[in-house]
């Protein structure tokens, strides 16, 4: 068992760690002049690395820069589509609202004894507006009798076609 188990160091005795590796030896001794920098292989390299990294910062910029705007427009659907629901929701609050009003009303002209089309004509948005209403509405109405009657036309006898007949062409004197 002690066999088996290395020490790490034991490992990376016989190697040569990457920044120790020798070095051709252009690239030991130092450029003269700027020209001979310029000239260098390891600037022409070091240049090509710059150009790719840049070329991929690029491409990084753009694909987070669609992904920002793919967000957006996904976003932009879902408040789009609370903004519709939230329409919705309140036209249908606004009909509950109407419909629980008009109950009330109709309750509240029942309990005053008010007839069933007059319900409608009770105004207020509270229950007791309502109840306030209906007794100024309940005063105008005569409890005993009710309505007054209607006016009926006056009766005319029944008469035949042919009476009628002489009536309408028989001279008048």
């Amino acid at each position: 068992m002690a066999e088996e188990t290395k020490q790490p160091n034991e490992e990376l005795q016989g190697q040569v760690p990457p920044a120790e590796a020798p070095k051709p030896e252009t690239d030991n001794k130092p450029p003269d002049t700027w020209d001979a920098v310029y000239k260098s292989d390891r600037f022409k390299q070091l240049l090509a690395q710059k150009k790719a990294a840049e070329a991929e910062l690029a491409e990084l910029a753009d694909a987070e820069t669609k992904a920002e705007e793919e967000r957006l427009a996904t976003q932009q659907k879902w408040q789009e589509l609370a903004e519709k629901r939230e329409g919705e929701l309140s036209i249908a609050q606004g009909e509950i609202d109407a419909l629980k009003m008009a109950q009330l009303r109709q309750k509240i002209a029942n309990e005053a004894g008010l007839p069933a089309p007059l319900a409608a004509r009770l105004q207020g948005d509270t229950e007791e507006a309502l109840r306030e209403d209906a007794k100024v509405l309940g005063a105008l109405i005569p409890k005993e009798g009710g309505f007054p009657p209607t006016p009926q036309p006056k009766k005319v006898p029944d008469i035949s076609d042919e009476d009628r007949r002489r009536r309408a062409f028989s001279p008048r004197l």
